[in-house]
């Protein structure tokens, strides 16, 4: 019998009936009931529908009551591709007693290949493993030959269990295949002599470690045996995934492999044994390129720019021609690929879905992560699972700075070197192409490859840099320019606009990464402290709140110590303590907003400065006549931030350098500069200009006051 929804829903009395969603509730035939408690919903993965009893009938029983069985409610597009495909083997999954516990069926067809569960529920099979805990494949078996003190291989894929088995090996293998390793298969090892039979795919030499790790300190004693002849084997059976089925169908023998185990080394963590290798056991491998120059297979590239100059639409337009097979300028797509989005900062329907869709994009090849995950707490397994699932050739992560975790300082190497190379890893293992975006700082670097946001690892961990900005003449003319590459000559900088709600390539352009850093830093927009005047207001609109979130905050922000401390004192930021200090949950520091902020405006209307009376660090000057009125004085301070005395402290220990004030003007001696009562303005902002980028390079340095 062959049902449609329809049919199905007519097999339920028609009242009493909810709807509920895009189902319906009726009342469950596996029970008394009274309460509509069944609910059915429409049509999903090859069946003709969903139901489940909220009272907790199983759904089995529920067909059973119904006189049907599962294939009932097969759709006929299910019916029609499953005839397609032939089973070529099953595995049985067994309890330690022996009992069949759930099958895993390999099917082919043609060329391809897919795996089937199944369990019994009252001596039917139920096609899914639905309330089934996963076991390792011969259970049984392994827990005698732990006890016995026998070696255990451990492959990946049953099929190879069964031929080793053959061969009189003792075997198992987790089900499901590279990466899907679980922490209650580790303790069936305790006490057991391991010996790990790699696959010589990427995915599959990537997880080897992995599950030594995961069994290091449990079993007795870990090996990762190294087949022979594995280069000329891959050349002649024509691809790379060699394993020990090839191997043994080569003609080697059981002695063969026998002989390889006994002479496998001991493995141990990396911290504990050395990580020597032989350059003549390593083989050479050719790069392959999502696009040349600019986007490595297999690693980590990053995208670089300021907020709104278009790094997102670069992103989405590199989907669209990934999802399409083609649209990258210079670039020759094979085909259409899967890309994977991690965006944090625009919403999936009011921004993304939008944007793909003006630009043509096949969005059925496009699939986006919901939510932020956190890379240092559990974020990466979860990232790696879903490229796992979906094997795209593009993941994007939007920005990075906001998976990173919580836990993590942006700023320190040590820390973000931990993250970005579990990312890098999982680029390489699965052959796949990261596409990461940052924030640049608010200045200060002079160089292109030291402006992004936080520590230089993010850039170091990278193959490829690009930076996205515009022309400091022109802000429609856009373009990203290449501005690290570790695997290729760097690419030509490649044009772009927006315009029309939609984004446009406008092929090879002449901008460089100077050209776009000077339209940054020469901007007419608000100043760093104006921003961080902003911040702060924003900060504290819903009430006091402690500094230690401040500082985190102002770190993501890109606002260094000294300009936070300026807009505080130019806002009247009031400080007070809760707790008592020095005991256990007491001495917290908190920030409020004044009670009058309109008390604050001649202030706010004001560039934050040091106070002219501030104590400086002990340095001798020679004393300089300065501007000769009060007024001149204070003029002159107030375009600079900071008194004169501070500023010609900061020269000194500078080391007096030579600084441009203009086109074609230098300055040998701001010193002197400073003391003419005739000062322009523009040489002003020319040293204030030299002053912001000295500080910033600093972090604030010997030149901030002390943090609260």
């Amino acid at each position: 019998m062959s049902l449609t929804y329809e049919q199905f829903l007519n097999l339920f009395p028609v009242s009493p009936r909810e709807k509920a969603g895009t189902g319906v509730r009726v009342l469950c035939p596996a029970h008394a009931d009274h309460n509509p408690s069944l609910l059915i919903k429409p049509p999903t993965n090859g069946f003709i529908a969903d139901f489940r009893c909220f009272a907790g009938c199983e759904r089995q029983a529920i067909l059973t009551s119904l006189n049907l069985t599962w294939a009932d409610l097969r759709s006929e597009d299910n019916k029609q591709e499953s005839a397609s495909w032939n089973v070529t083997d099953s595995f049985v999954y067994e309890l330690e007693s022996g009992k069949e516990y759930y099958v895993i069926d390999r099917l082919e067809n043609d060329d391809k290949k897919r795996f089937a569960t199944k369990h019994k529920v009252n001596g039917d099979y139920v096609f899914n493993l639905n309330g089934i805990t996963h076991i390792l494949f011969k259970l049984p078996e392994l827990r005698q030959a732990v006890k016995a003190g026998k070696t255990i291989l451990l492959p990946e894929g049953e099929g190879k269990v069964n031929r080793l088995r053959e061969l009189g090996f003792e075997a198992t293998t987790n089900p499901f295949g590279a990466g899907k390793w679980d922490d209650r298969y580790t303790k069936e090892f305790a006490g057991a002599d391991v010996v790990i039979v790699p696959d010589y795919d990427k995915p599959g030499l990537g997880f080897v470690e992995q599950k030594a790790r995961e069994l290091h300190g449990t079993a007795k004693r870990i090996r990762i045996v190294q087949l022979t002849d594995v280069k000329s084997l891959q050349n002649s059976i024509g691809k790379d995934g060699v394993d020990i089925i090839n191997w043994l169908d080569a003609g080697h023998t059981k002695e063969e492999l026998q002989s390889l185990i006994d002479n496998a080394p001991d493995w141990k963590p990396q911290n504990e044994s050395s990580s020597l290798v032989c350059m003549a056991n390593v083989q050479p491998e050719t790069v392959s390129w999502l696009w040349y120059p600019y986007i490595p297979m297999g690693k980590l590239t990053l995208l670089e720019g300021d907020p709104g100059i278009g790094k997102s639409w670069v992103t989405l337009a590199i989907t669209t021609a990934v999802s399409l097979g083609k649209g990258l300028p210079n670039a020759d797509l094979s085909k259409p690929q899967i890309v994977l989005l991690a965006s944090a900062e625009d919403g999936l329907g009011d921004t993304l879905r939008p944007r793909l869709d003006a630009m043509a994009a096949d969005v059925r090849n496009v699939h986006a992560i919901k939510g932020i995950l956190d890379f240092s707490n559990g974020g990466l397994e979860i990232l790696r699972k879903n490229i796992e699932l979906l094997k795209p050739a593009l993941v994007i992560i939007d920005p990075l700075v906001a998976y990173i975790g919580a836990g993590v300082d942006i700023n320190r190497a040590n820390e973000t070197r931990a993250v970005m190379s579990q990312l890098a890893e999982i680029a390489e293992v699965y052959a796949v192409a990261i596409l990461a975006v940052r924030h640049l700082t608010k200045g200060g670097a002079l160089k292109a490859i030291y402006r992004g946001l936080g520590s230089i690892d993010f850039t170091a961990a990278c193959r490829s840099v690009l930076m996205a900005g515009c022309d400091p003449d022109n802000d429609q003319k856009r373009a990203i320019v290449q501005i690290k590459s570790n695997l290729a000559a760097k690419g030509n900088a490649i044009g772009f606009e927006l315009k029309n709600g939609s984004f446009y390539w406008t092929g090879e352009s002449d901008l460089t990464a100077a050209r776009i850093l000077a339209a940054e830093d020469g901007q007419d927009g608000k100043s760093a402290r104006d921003e961080a005047t902003d911040f702060l207001r924003d900060e504290l609109s819903n009430g006091p709140v402690e500094w230690q979130q401040i500082e985190r905050d102002r770190k993501a922000a890109g606002i260094s110590e000294i300009t936070l401390r300026r807009a505080r004192e130019n806002l009247g930021i009031k400080i007070r303590r809760e707790g008592e200090s020095g005991k256990r949950g007491g001495g917290r520091s908190l920030w409020e907003l004044p009670d009058d902020l309109v008390a604050q405006k001649d202030l706010l209307a004001q560039d934050a400065h040091i106070d002219k009376n501030e104590q400086v660090n002990q340095i001798s000057f020679k004393k300089e006549s300065l501007p000769k009125t009060d007024e001149q004085v204070n003029a002159v301070e107030t375009t600079l931030g900071m008194p004169i005395k501070k500023v010609l402290e900061i020269w000194e220990i500078e080391g007096k350098p030579v600084i441009q004030v203009g086109p074609g003007e230098s300055c040998p001696g701001i010193d002197k500069l400073l003391s003419n009562p005739g000062i322009q303005e523009r040489h002003l902002k020319a040293i204030r200009s030299w002053l912001d980028k000295v500080i910033e390079r600093n972090n604030g340095g010997p030149f901030a006051a002390e943090g609260v």
